[in-house]
């Protein structure tokens, strides 16, 4: 296999190609600065996606999370209680605010983790809503 086919230098257009070092840093870094959008949300999914993302981020052994109902926010913590990150879910975006220098990242990449595997459910319902919402075909019985 040719080393140009590794990298996606030879990729058709319907593939992606390979995001360059600094591509992936400033994608991240804009994250981290600017938040996220996640699309408009109603106030109880607003309220379930964060439940969610709690849960998501609770099942690991090495963080804890919880809603602060002073800030709004939700609040990642170390397993130990030491506090990492501070996630701020509004009606259409999701921001994030490190609260230490160092260990926040393990935890930011948690909740990645959470948002693309959220997506990815969202996309694979809705290809089973238009499935469902295809006509069916009704036979054509004309040569009888």
């Amino acid at each position: 296999m040719p080393f140009e086919t590794l990298r996606g230098n030879t990729m058709s257009d319907n593939e992606t190609t390979v995001m360059s070092t600094e591509e992936m840093i400033g994608t991240i870094t804009s994250i981290l600065k600017n938040g996220m959008k996640l699309g408009d949300m109603t106030e109880d999914e607003q309220r379930a996606y964060q439940a969610s993302l709690i849960e998501h981020v609770t099942t690991s052994q090495y963080y804890t999370a919880f809603y602060d109902h002073e800030t709004k926010t939700i609040m990642v913590e170390t397993s130990y209680f030491d506090p990492l990150l501070c996630v701020d879910v509004t009606h259409d975006s999701i921001y994030f605010l490190p609260l230490s220098e160092n260990g926040y990242y393990p935890a930011f990449m948690k909740i990645i983790e959470f948002i693309m595997l959220d997506r990815k459910k969202k996309k694979a319902m809705m290809e089973e809503q238009k499935e469902e919402e295809k006509p069916k075909e009704i036979p054509n019985f004309d040569f009888l």
